[in-house]
């Protein structure tokens, strides 16, 4: 299960999705900052936690380098045992993480 949101992070998070729905591609630092109300700093905090708390996946060094993980998808190792995962969550290993990017990129060039 997904950790909860503050409302600034709800609040970029809503913006990402609407974005992404209007324009096909994830909004740059200036459209976040300038929608928000907030600096680049903020900006990258907030997509830090939305990051570690499994709602976003980002690529280091790529601007607008991030994709929107679905519900259940988590952007960590898979286990390496067999336990069972008590909230049900899909992980995904890091092995294919340049394969959902590649995906999100040709979908993006698609349209």
């Amino acid at each position: 299960m997904r950790q909860t949101l503050t409302r600034r992070q709800r609040d970029l998070l809503d913006f990402v999705h609407a974005y992404h729905a209007a324009h096909g591609a994830m909004p740059s630092y200036e459209a976040m900052c300038g929608t928000l109300g907030i600096g680049a700093s903020t900006v990258a905090e907030h997509l830090a936690a939305l990051e570690q708390k499994g709602w976003i996946l980002r690529s280091q060094g790529r601007g607008r380098g991030f994709v929107l993980l679905e519900d259940g998808d988590v952007a960590k190792p898979a286990p390496t045992n067999d336990y069972t995962i008590p909230d049900g969550a899909k992980y995904v290993p890091v092995s294919v993480l340049p394969a959902l990017f590649r995906k999100w990129l040709d979908k993006r060039q698609a349209s």
